[in-house]
């Protein structure tokens, strides 16, 4: 499967309620690099959903590596980590230009 069929299959367990195939689905997507699993993965982090721990220092990551991939939700929340410092450690600050 394709990344995007893959995270498309993940979102289908999250809505079921099958957590265990959601998780499983979401990760082969992360694998494979696709920017809205990479998201979805940090918005669990950044909520400490489904039995993963909060780690803003995680999710910060996460959004940063999504948002580079050009993903705008992702770069929405890089700029509200800076602005809030979540997560936002000093070796991650760069440019803007």
């Amino acid at each position: 499967f394709g990344s995007a069929m893959l995270y498309k299959r993940a979102v289908f367990h999250k809505n079921m309620g099958n957590s265990s195939k959601f998780l499983a689905k979401l990760d082969a997507s992360v694998e494979a690099g696709y920017p809205k699993a990479i998201y979805e993965l940090a918005n669990i982090y950044q909520h400490g959903t489904f039995g993963f721990e909060k780690c803003a220092d995680t999710a910060f990551k996460l959004y940063l590596r999504a948002a580079d991939s050009g993903l705008a939700e992702a770069k929405h929340k890089v700029g509200m980590a800076y602005a809030l410092g979540e997560g936002a450690a000093e070796e991650y600050i760069r440019p803007l230009f």
